[in-house]
């Protein structure tokens, strides 16, 4: 079992080995060793394709970056162990880096691209209606959303009901390990999206590398002692990984629709993208219904 320490070691590791790149180009090259530098997610971040980490380099040796690579490549293989997941010791939870990964991404590049999507009629838990040409949110599309419009294009959602899913979560296109990433994602990716002094972070990741990818995860999962970015989520608590639920469900009063929202665009959009998937409107607000149960009980292992 490899925890997210490890992680950050080797992540600074290739940080050495490339000094002179941007956080936000080691992020999205972190997405091309996980095989999600796609032309979808080209299109959702606005981004060209990826710069690539070396198979091996001074500060990073060939047997490392493959450990790296089985750390950030996210997989299902039925009937195996579920691949690319790392234990967060803060909260003994497994998470999907990908995701991680991802997120992070979508809070840099957030809010262009602006792509709309027709949708709807669909009615939310709320009693809204929504239709009409609607715009994707880039950040919700890389994390939550993205997963759980996906299961339910995918026909795979296992609910809070059903519980068949054996990877947790509400199906396997949305595991436990995912749905936490994709909470830290947003969350992470929220905050260099929001607020003034958090979109100075953002400039920084975008412009230099005086602040480190390594230390934002490592300051958000607590595997260092030094605390130097003073990362606040919406709810007015240390944005940490610790606090993923509470900081997330404080969010969750105020973002429930828009998730419902973003959750049934991203479908749609999935669904006209991908032949051989069904568009199934009911299922991606079921999903979505599920998820917010999940997070109500603390989410799973």
């Amino acid at each position: 079992m490899t925890d997210i320490g490890r992680y950050v070691t080797l992540l600074q590791r290739v940080e050495t080995d490339y000094p002179n790149w941007t956080a936000s180009r080691l992020l999205d090259s972190l997405r091309r060793l996980a095989r999600i530098d796609t032309d979808q997610f080209q299109t959702l971040l606005g981004t060209p394709p990826a710069d690539t980490i070396q198979t091996s380099s001074p500060n990073l040796s060939g047997s490392e970056y493959v450990e790296l690579r089985s750390m950030t490549f996210h997989a299902t293989p039925p009937g195996e162990p579920e691949q690319g997941r790392c234990f967060d010791r803060s909260t003994s939870r497994f998470i999907a880096m990908s995701h991680l990964i991802a997120g992070m991404c979508g809070g840099i590049h957030r809010p262009t691209p602006n792509i709309q999507v027709q949708v709807g009629p669909v009615t939310i838990p709320s009693g809204q209606i929504i239709r009409g040409l609607l715009r994707l949110d880039p950040l919700y599309a890389v994390t939550i959303a993205g997963d759980l419009g996906q299961t339910a294009a995918e026909r795979a959602i296992e609910s809070m009901d059903y519980n068949g899913n054996q990877y947790g979560g509400v199906g396997t296109e949305a595991t436990s390990a995912e749905l936490h990433g994709d909470i830290d994602g947003f969350l992470i990716g929220n905050w260099l999206s929001t607020t003034t002094a958090d979109q100075n972070v953002r400039t920084q990741l975008v412009q230099g590398n005086r602040i480190r990818l390594s230390q934002i995860i490592a300051e958000y999962y607590r595997t260092t002692n030094q605390k130097t970015l003073n990362m606040m989520a919406g709810s007015g608590y240390a944005l940490e990984s610790i606090r993923r639920f509470s900081n997330f469900n404080a969010s969750l009063k105020f973002i429930s629709d828009e998730l419902y929202s973003q959750t049934s665009i991203f479908h749609a959009w999935y669904v006209a993208a991908h032949s051989g998937t069904r568009k199934e409107g009911l299922y991606a607000i079921r999903a979505a219904s599920d998820f917010i149960a999940w997070c109500d009980k603390g989410g799973g292992i």
